[in-house]
């Protein structure tokens, strides 16, 4: 066998019936080590290029790693595409508390719109808190000095 064991034992669990079907354990195969976009997105934005490699296979593997970034997210059109970059450029001014708020939906956000809502939403949250404790904090010591 020319294949590592954990794809072989992956392989042995299939039935009889599929096992000899290539298209089928392929499908499979691929749908179990498929990269997610996120994966791809910062394999595309982290890669470097090493001595070992020409430009040519380091922009090779970019491309790539941008293609699958961008059918995974099922991008069909320029204004998809553009509104994902700029969605992207946000992300990175994002501190990470905020971040951590909506960590769940994180990597789903394509749009500048729906990114920028759940931004304004966490501010009014997080900043209404801190006003509140200030001005409690501001009544007990207004109280304490009388």
């Amino acid at each position: 066998m020319l294949l590592p064991s954990d794809i072989v034992q992956f392989i042995a669990r299939e039935s009889e019936e599929t096992f000899d079907n290539y298209n089928y354990i392929k499908d499979v195969l691929l749908k179990r080590f498929k990269l997610s976009p996120e994966e791809f997105r910062k394999k595309f934005l982290h890669h470097q290029k090493n001595l070992e490699k020409s430009w040519r296979e380091f922009t090779f593997e970019i491309s790539n790693y941008f293609q699958e970034w961008i059918e995974g997210l099922k991008l069909d059109s320029f204004d998809k595409l553009k509104n994902l970059i700029i969605t992207d450029q946000i992300k990175r001014w994002v501190p990470l508390e905020a971040k951590d708020h909506s960590l769940d939906e994180w990597t789903k956000l394509a749009f500048p719109s729906e990114l920028v809502d759940k931004l304004d939403e966490y501010e009014l949250v997080h900043y209404g808190r801190k006003c509140e404790r200030k001005r409690k904090s501001l009544m007990r010591f207004l109280w304490l000095d009388t």
